[in-house]
């Protein structure tokens, strides 16, 4: 099922109405009605995305939305660890989604961006120093003890608000995770 421009706006005001109460400190009401306009348009590009999604991908299932995750770094020894000691740096960050590919038991990692001008394709990563899904990759492969932990076979940047998933990277063989 395709979304309409009517159904759109029908679910953007149902939420408005839903969260009409809802009012934030520190903005005045225009500021505010302004803020809510375009987070209430991106919650349905979000739903529309994941109905596509559905039809396109039954295998997929969501697993975690931002998911908290930390571990400690010990820079004495410059590698990650469990455990905190007196020469370690704690390092804390969500994954905003963790999706488990049912076909192939393996985790797709996304994370959100409301731009991807700043991010490159995986190719480009390390020379431009983007190790924010490399890391992810690290601490769900490695120090993840949820009972759905498994290994990955996407790492991805998703554009909101239009959802394009133009820049990560999948594999199939786990040889090059």
């Amino acid at each position: 099922q395709s979304f309409t421009d009517q159904l759109r706006l029908n679910l953007a005001k149902r939420l408005d109405a839903d969260f009409s109460e809802i009012y934030t400190a520190g903005f005045n009401l225009q500021t505010w009605q302004l803020v809510k306009k375009t987070y209430f348009e991106n919650v349905v590009k979000f739903i529309e995305q994941e109905v596509i999604q559905r039809q396109h991908f039954p295998e997929l299932k969501n697993i975690r939305v931002e998911w908290p995750w930390e571990v400690f770094y010990d820079w004495k020894r410059f590698e990650f660890v469990k455990e905190k000691s007196e020469f370690t740096v704690k390092i804390s960050g969500v994954i905003d989604r963790i999706i488990l590919n049912q076909k192939t038991n393996r985790l797709w990692l996304i994370d959100y961006k409301s731009s991807l001008k700043n991010h490159s394709s995986y190719l480009s990563w390390i020379e431009n120093q983007e190790f924010q899904l490399l890391l992810y990759n690290h601490i769900v492969q490695n120090f993840c003890s949820e009972p759905w932990a498994a290994e990955v076979e996407n790492l991805s940047y998703w554009q909101l608000p239009n959802l394009a998933i133009k820049k990560g990277f999948a594999v199939a063989d786990s040889r090059f995770l």
